[in-house]
Parts: C-alpha cells; sequence; structure tokens
C-alpha cells in the first residue's frame, strides 16, 4: 500500500516521468526565447492576458509533444539522449540567431561543409546562456537518477491510452496555438509596447501587401511568437512543396521594376581601373575608435582617405542572409540581393550574373583561401573574372593573413598596371573569431569584453596589412586612372551582442553602437572631385551602381536595384524599396533571369 501512492508507484509513474521531462523542455523553450529575444513576456499577463497564454502555451505544447512517446517505452533512459539532442538544436540556433540574428534551416544544414576550417568563428558566440541549456538537462538527469534509485523494483509500463490522452493533449494545443496565434492579426510584444501585425503566415503562395511566404518564414517573428520547433518544420514542409523547377511569376509591379533597370545593352567606355578592396566584417565605428594612448585603430585608411578626394558613406546596411560572405560578394559585384534561404553561391552558383569585371580583359579577384569556401571557383567564372589568384596550383594550401593577401595583390599589380584592369581583393584576418593575428601595440581596458578587444586588434592589423598596398598605389601613380573602393562584406555584430556591450560602452564612451551597426563605404575616384560624406542609411545594394558611375558604365544595361551613392536627389528619391528588391531579386535568381539576356 505504501508504494500505490509513491509519485513513482505503477500508477503514477509514467504521469510522474512526462510531467518532469515536459517541464525541462518547457523551461529549455522559455530560456531559449530569452537568450534570443531578452524578454519572456511576463508583463502580457496582466496587459495582454490572451497574448501570455498563447505565448507560454506554444512554449509547452513542443514540450507536450515530446513528454508523450513516455508512456510507450518501459525504460526512460531515452529521455536523456532526447534531451542532449534537444539542447544541441536549441544552442546551435541560439549560437546561429546571435550571429547572424537567423535560425537554422535546411539550406544552411546543407552548408556545413562550408565550415571547414571555420569552426573557432562559431565558438566564439557561445556564453554563459548555453551553459543553462546543459545544467537543465543535468538537474534532469538526477531527478530521474534519484526516483529510480529510490524505486528500483518498479519498472514503468507502456501506456498507449497515456500516449493518446497526452498526444491529443498537445495536438489540441498545437490547433489552439494555431487559431489564437498566427490565425490572428495581433501580437504583443514588450520590445517596443505596443501591438503589431503579423497576419503573414498563411498557406497560400501570396499574402498580405505582396510579401512571399517564403521572406516571411525566414523573419524570426514565427520564433519570436512560438519556438524553433515551430520554425523548421514550417520551413520543411515549405521546401518539400517548393518546385524550384516551376516558372516564375512576375507581378505587374515586379514587370515595371524592371523595365526601369534593366535596358539594352550600349557601348560602355570605361573610365581607367578598378580596385575593390572587400574587408572581412568591417563595421563602421571602427574608423573612429582609439585605444588608451589615443593611438587610432585604422590610421592607414583613415590617412589614405584624407589624402584623396572621395565618397565617404558612413552606414551601408549590412543585407547578406544565410549566405554571409558569399552573400556580401554577390551584392557587390552584381547588385542582386540574396536568396530568402540559402546561398546563390551555393545553389545556383552556375546562373549568369550581371558584373562589371567582364568590362576588362585583366581582371582578378585576390583569393585568401585555397578550400572551395562559398564556392569562390565556381563565382569567379559567373562573375567572369579572367584570373582567381592564388590557389592550389601556384601553391596556397590555407587561409592566409591579410599581409600576405596584399603582397599578392601587389605581386599581381606589377603584372596588370600595363593596360587596363580590375582587381577584387578579398580579406580573411577579421574573420571570427578575430584571434589570428595579435596587436600587442593597441592598450584597451581591462574590463573590455575580450571579443570586442580581439575585433579591434583584428582590423588594426589589417589596416597595417592594407598600408603597403595602398603605398604601391600611390607610388605609380595609379590613382590617377583608377577607382578604388574599400567596404565590408557584411557586418558581425548582432543586435544582441551589442546590447550585451552597451554597459561597457556608456562606461567608456567609446563611439561603438549599441542598436544596429553598419559597413562603411569609401571610394576615391578620378571622378570624384570633392570630398562628399553622406551620413544618412545607405544599402549594400547602392555599392554596385555607384561604381558603375565612377567607372564610366552608367549605361550598363544592368541598373541594379540601389542608387548612385553621389547623387543626392536618387538617394532621397527611391524607386524600389528593400523588401521590393529581396523579393524580385529572390525570383531572379531562381529563375535564372540574365541568362541569354544579353551577350558580352
Amino acid at each position: 500500500m505504501k508504494n500505490k501512492y509513491h509519485i513513482l508507484s505503477n500508477n503514477y509513474n509514467n504521469w510522474s516521468i512526462f510531467s518532469l521531462f515536459a517541464f525541462s523542455i518547457f523551461i529549455k523553450c522559455v530560456f531559449f526565447h530569452y537568450a534570443c529575444f531578452n524578454y519572456v513576456a511576463v508583463s502580457s499577463l496582466w496587459q495582454a492576458p490572451l497574448e501570455f497564454l498563447a505565448f507560454y502555451f506554444a512554449k509547452l505544447l513542443p514540450a507536450l509533444f515530446f513528454a508523450s512517446f513516455v508512456f510507450l517505452f518501459k525504460r526512460q533512459w531515452w529521455t536523456i539522449v532526447a534531451s542532449v539532442i534537444i539542447d544541441l538544436w536549441l544552442i546551435a540556433n541560439a549560437l546561429y540567431y546571435r550571429q547572424c540574428s537567423l535560425f537554422i534551416d535546411i539550406d544552411v544544414i546543407k552548408m556545413a561543409g562550408n565550415l571547414n576550417g571555420f569552426m573557432s568563428s562559431i565558438l566564439t558566440y557561445i556564453n554563459w546562456k548555453a551553459f543553462v541549456f546543459v545544467a537543465i538537462t543535468a538537474l534532469y538527469c538526477g531527478t530521474l537518477v534519484f526516483f529510480e534509485k529510490r524505486n528500483e523494483q518498479l519498472i514503468p509500463k507502456t501506456s498507449v491510452k497515456g500516449f493518446i490522452v497526452a498526444f491529443v493533449t498537445s495536438f489540441l494545443l498545437v490547433v489552439y496555438d494555431f487559431t489564437l496565434g498566427y490565425g490572428s492579426n495581433i501580437m504583443y510584444t514588450n520590445k517596443n509596447k505596443e501591438w503589431f501585425d503579423i497576419n503573414q503566415f498563411q498557406w497560400g503562395r501570396k499574402v498580405a501587401k505582396g510579401k512571399s511566404l517564403y521572406s516571411n518564414l525566414q523573419r524570426p517573428n514565427i520564433v519570436e511568437r512560438g519556438t524553433v520547433f515551430h520554425y523548421f518544420p514550417c520551413l520543411f514542409i515549405y521546401e518539400l512543396s517548393l518546385d524550384r523547377n516551376r516558372e516564375v511569376e512576375y507581378s505587374q509591379r515586379e514587370i515595371e521594376i524592371l523595365s526601369e533597370i534593366v535596358s539594352d545593352e550600349k557601348q560602355i567606355q570605361l573610365s581607367g581601373n578598378l580596385i575593390f578592396i572587400l574587408v572581412e566584417s568591417f563595421e563602421n565605428w571602427a574608423l573612429n575608435m582609439r585605444d588608451l594612448k589615443g593611438d587610432e585603430v585604422t590610421p592607414n585608411i583613415n590617412a589614405f582617405r584624407s589624402k584623396h578626394s572621395h565618397l565617404f558613406c558612413t552606414k551601408i546596411k549590412s543585407q547578406t542572409r544565410n549566405g554571409g560572405s558569399g552573400d556580401g560578394q554577390m551584392i557587390e559585384n552584381s547588385g542582386m540581393l540574396p536568396l530568402n534561404s540559402g546561398a546563390a553561391c551555393m545553389l545556383y552558383g552556375k546562373n549568369r550574373y550581371p558584373n562589371y569585371a567582364h568590362f576588362w580583359s585583366n581582371s582578378t579577384i585576390i583569393d585568401p583561401c585555397a578550400n572551395d569556401i562559398w564556392n569562390q571557383p565556381m563565382m569567379t567564372k559567373c562573375y567572369e573574372y579572367s584570373d582567381i589568384f592564388p590557389n592550389s596550383k601556384n601553391g596556397q594550401t590555407g587561409t592566409e593573413d591579410d599581409a600576405v593577401v596584399f603582397q599578392y595583390a601587389i605581386q599581381r599589380l606589377e603584372k596588370l598596371k600595363i593596360e587596363p584592369f580590375c582587381m577584387h581583393v578579398i580579406t580573411m584576418s577579421m574573420h571570427a573569431p578575430f584571434t589570428r593575428v595579435d596587436c600587442p601595440s593597441m592598450k584597451w581596458p581591462n574590463d573590455m569584453p575580450s571579443n570586442l578587444r580581439n575585433y579591434l586588434n583584428a582590423v588594426h592589423y589589417t589596416d597595417s596589412a592594407i598600408a603597403p598596398f595602398l603605398e604601391k598605389l600611390e607610388y605609380d601613380s595609379l590613382l590617377t586612372n583608377t577607382t578604388i573602393a574599400i567596404t565590408g562584406d557584411h557586418t558581425t555584430f548582432s543586435h544582441n551582442m551589442l546590447m550585451e556591450y552597451a554597459s561597457f560602452v556608456d562606461e567608456h564612451g567609446y563611439p561603438i553602437p549599441t542598436e544596429i551597426s553598419y559597413c562603411p563605404l569609401i571610394v576615391c575616384s578620378p571622378n570624384i572631385k570633392e570630398n562628399i560624406e553622406v551620413n544618412e542609411r545607405c544599402f549594400q545594394m547602392d555599392i554596385f551602381p555607384t561604381i558603375l558611375h565612377c567607372i564610366g558604365a552608367d549605361d550598363y544595361y544592368w541598373k541594379g536595384f540601389g542608387v548612385n551613392l553621389l547623387d543626392s536627389a536618387a538617394r532621397h528619391n527611391r524607386k524600389i524599396t528593400e523588401d521590393e528588391a529581396y523579393i524580385l531579386s529572390d525570383k531572379m535568381i531562381r529563375s535564372d533571369y540574365f541568362r541569354g539576356l544579353v551577350s558580352n
């Protein structure tokens, strides 16, 4: 009789383990939300009770779903394995969101091989929050072992009835959650203390305001409203239903846009050479940073800019998505925007892309990586560069530091400068975790977060590495007929990371943003006669049309989605919104729009 009413007796074992397992997953889902979005909607209990229930039911339903399988097994050690797998999935998504402000989808998993040699860049984003998931699992395991020892003779029975009850309960909660959440028009969030429309989750091809389903699924709303367990199945189902060979249909508005930015091919009269330096993870605020001694982080870039007439844009919004650096390179080489999911360089590496490299018979990419990161050899051909240097055939065996990269650039410059040329230089030393180099000359406060310290040291190193190359351009008087552009492929610190640094920034008064960071753009060109500084927000898609103007290619058949940043009127009267550009670019890439449109 004593064991009859014990919490783990034969009558109650399954329900006790079910409750314990479900509670551990529920807590993880709630904490995952906090780790990503920094709130748990407690205040909505009295401000919007219905939304409070929707918020927490959304966290509860995957917990009940997973825990319902407890009733199908006599031994429950499998729940420990399941807990570890769930931890890995949640931690992976939390880290990816911390770095990219996106969550893992199928295309991200397909690109996992692209991380070869870059695992340290992922590990650098681990913080204390990742260990909370492990701690919850450890507590669950400890409790499970404790109860097992207390009840060694009691083996839980399988219970089909219990499974059906738990499964049906979770199913009903799914229906309730969908009806209350995704089927409704409003949602409360304490980030901005107001209601806003999220009626975008529909299984139709068209949704509100002409936005595509895939575009909306890519956004974090679905996870912020529910959990990451909602997000992945939705994308998975969509991927299964997606016909990649289906002919793309353009709306009337999209046809009108294309008529304005695509024209007949015209003869291009080039204005000199082009050197494009794409700096890894280059953020604008680094240009204004000084260490405790008052030394600049980027003295060489700043000095170069001050000596020449230039365009300086301080706020270039990074528009990359899952393609990371591959997206950044595509935007700046072709004026196209990334896919809503996946990376164009990996999925559509055989497409034809508009570009400026084919204007020159001598065009070279200086690539720091020997391995095929972001499908670089194929994309070099797509962008119609005549050469990639160095490569495995001429001795490159790993990922080169920037000092070596610019030495390669100087070597190639000696051969290219005899006639008009285009050179695209890619750097790597500023790639996370920013520990490839050390700069003992830089002195920073002892309480500076190590990630910030390492990043600024890496920026200083890249600045010193670029100095000999800039000096070579000066010495050979190439700047009189050469356009040189320096920008970043993307930013590196997400909103969440900047928020973590806010107290340190406030205390020391550093010019580091706490909301959003931007890339800088510096363009020196014979066609720029005065210093022009643009402090308003611009976009990466603006870089391509700006470069076209500087090299005398305004009449190129593809104008791009952005505007010439030297044209103030164009900057303030954009005819294409960023959202429209994303959606249209996605369609154009998936349909290989430029294939056969014109011939070079």
